[in-house]
């Protein structure tokens, strides 16, 4: 099977109006701004998106963009697959001030000129990435023996910091 790439750019006012739509795959390391929050470029992103007006004949850009990431696990300091799997949609218009009143989606400012199409899909991929990268729980060798330390000293007996007291006291009386 041949991995179809994405259009580089769209005229997203015409894209939307005749409700054009595409998909397709694009290497990891093609992002650039992405490429340096990961432990790894390998692998690849799957794009889709397509066009259509809202019930007020906004321009709208509906996109899907997945992907496996190799992230670097903070507790451990080894690679993990981050999976990443997210529907967007964005409103076409054509000034800031009417990005300003757009509330139920997220606007991108273009007029009918062409849009690089890789900065939406790289933009998505950033914020959904986490702000502390870890395993699940049970994925972590580090963190799991961690865990069995604490539950280790927690049961240990500790002496009682006070029974120096306890023995000043009845040595005073």
């Amino acid at each position: 099977m041949r991995e179809h790439r994405p259009p580089e750019r769209i005229a997203p006012v015409k894209f939307a109006s005749i409700q054009a739509s595409f998909s397709g795959t694009l290497p990891v390391a093609h992002f650039e701004r992405l490429k340096p929050l990961l432990a790894s470029d390998s692998g690849v992103v799957q794009c889709q998106m397509r066009g259509e007006l809202d019930e007020v004949k906004r321009p709208l850009l509906i996109a899907h963009v997945s992907a496996d990431l190799q992230l670097l696990c903070q507790t451990c300091l080894t690679e993990m697959t981050f999976q990443i799997d997210h529907d967007f949609t964005l409103c076409v218009v054509p000034d800031e001030e009417q990005a300003e009143q757009i509330t139920e989606y997220d606007a991108v400012i273009a007029d009918d000129e062409e849009l690089s199409v890789l900065p939406l899909f790289e933009d998505e991929l950033i914020l959904s990435l986490p702000v502390v990268a870890h395993h699940a729980p049970g994925e972590c060798a580090v963190a799991e023996s961690l865990l069995r330390e604490d539950d280790e000293i927690e049961a240990s007996e500790k002496p009682n910091p006070f029974s120096v007291l306890a023995s000043l006291k009845k040595s005073s009386k």
